[in-house]
């Protein structure tokens, strides 16, 4: 087990629904579908040695709520997602986050 979510202790987010990923940093990044400090889901990150676990993001309602989808890594190191709620309309978003990732992909010169 790398990390136990606890209803006692709602900052740290409750209900992951969706799997993790992990970024060039060592890190497995994934999200809560509530809790944190809106209560409207968390995005965390955790070590592969279960050390390290840190809220990374709270989720506000305006740049979205309770995401259930788990979360992409782009080949340049952002994140990506979507929620299922929150935003102009409340029919959720899709966000990005800048967390620091190195790229994991060089791009390659063709020459012509």
């Amino acid at each position: 087990m790398l990390h136990s979510f606890n209803s006692t202790d709602r900052s740290q987010g409750l209900n992951p629904t969706t799997g993790v990923i992990q970024g060039s940093d060592g890190f497995l990044y994934g999200v809560t579908s509530s809790g944190g400090a809106h209560l409207f889901g968390t995005m965390f990150k955790v070590k592969t040695d279960s050390t390290g676990y840190a809220d990374i993001l709270d989720f506000d309602g305006t740049h979205g709520s309770v995401p259930y989808s788990q979360p992409l890594l782009d080949t340049n190191g952002t994140i990506y997602g979507q929620t299922n709620a929150g935003g102009a309309h409340n029919d959720g978003v899709i966000y990005s986050l800048a967390a620091g990732l190195k790229p994991f992909i060089q791009p390659v010169a063709i020459k012509q």
